[in-house]
């Protein structure tokens, strides 16, 4: 058996195998039931995000029991690296990094609109650049775990929890994850520091295009977004707040020591 880890992110353990990509979810729960919520809770969040005109590389899902565990695993199409947000900031011309980062813009948008008409059932879609790959006609969304939707009968963090077995106190940072996927303004802001810390010696040419690319598309709430966006205020990799919540994130959600057997 060839398999291949790709970056791994707090929640999912990426693997390749031949043309897919096999995401398998680092903690679990002993109660399949209650796997099989999160794969139906998943397969929902995937039909509103295509429903706001987000796409995404899902091919199945299914779960994988393993030392008496059972794993959410979401099977994808493979998409090729250099076509990642993330590696194209860091490694291509001005023109297509902005190119990539506007494409990113639109689709965040996208699930901005599609909020703004489902006040009782938003979902919250990552704005991170390593969560995008570009297509020749937009940007499309990798990153689909942890699934946060609401409806009027689920919370989205509550599943989560539920899955993963966490102790209550948990449904705080939960909730607040939760929050930051849902509001437009944070995802933006992880896009621009994203695009900002990766793209050496040209962050103020993609500042700026980020800056004219919202008041271009949000006139009206350009102001209020932007102070998200200033530039003294991008995420600071080593200011003591991030570390603190990354670090409380890593405890709670991530398990590095499961190795999936498959």
């Amino acid at each position: 058996m060839t398999q291949e880890c790709l970056i791994a992110g707090t929640f999912i353990m990426p693997i390749k195998r031949n043309e897919r990509v096999v995401k398998v979810t680092k903690r679990g729960t002993p109660k399949k039931d209650i796997a099989k919520r999160m794969q139906e809770h998943h397969t929902e969040y995937l039909s509103r995000l295509s429903d706001a005109g987000i796409k995404t590389p899902f091919l199945d899902s299914d779960i994988h029991y393993q030392d008496g565990i059972y794993h959410l695993r979401i099977f994808q199409k493979y998409l090729p690296l250099n076509s990642q947000v993330y590696n194209i900031l860091q490694q291509d011309s001005v023109e297509n990094m902005q190119l990539s980062v506007g494409k990113v813009i639109m689709e965040l948008l996208k699930v901005k609109e599609y909020n703004s008409k489902h006040l009782e059932q938003r979902l919250g879609a990552s704005g991170k650049p390593s969560s995008w790959f570009v297509e020749n006609d937009g940007a499309v969304l990798v990153d689909t775990f942890p699934p946060f939707y609401d409806s009027p009968s689920t919370k989205g963090e509550e599943v989560l929890i539920s899955y993963l077995g966490l102790p209550p106190f948990s449904r705080i940072i939960a909730g607040f994850l939760k929050r930051n996927y849902f509001e437009f303004s944070r995802q933006i802001r992880k896009t621009a520091a994203g695009a900002y810390n990766l793209s050496n010696g040209c962050k103020n040419e993609i500042t700026d295009f980020i800056i004219d690319k919202i008041e271009e598309l949000l006139p009206n709430e350009a102001p209020q977004v932007l102070k998200e966006l200033d530039r003294k205020t991008f995420y600071d990799p080593g200011s003591a707040r991030f570390k603190f919540g990354k670090k409380a994130v890593k405890i709670l959600f991530d398990n590095t020591l499961y190795i999936p057997n498959f």
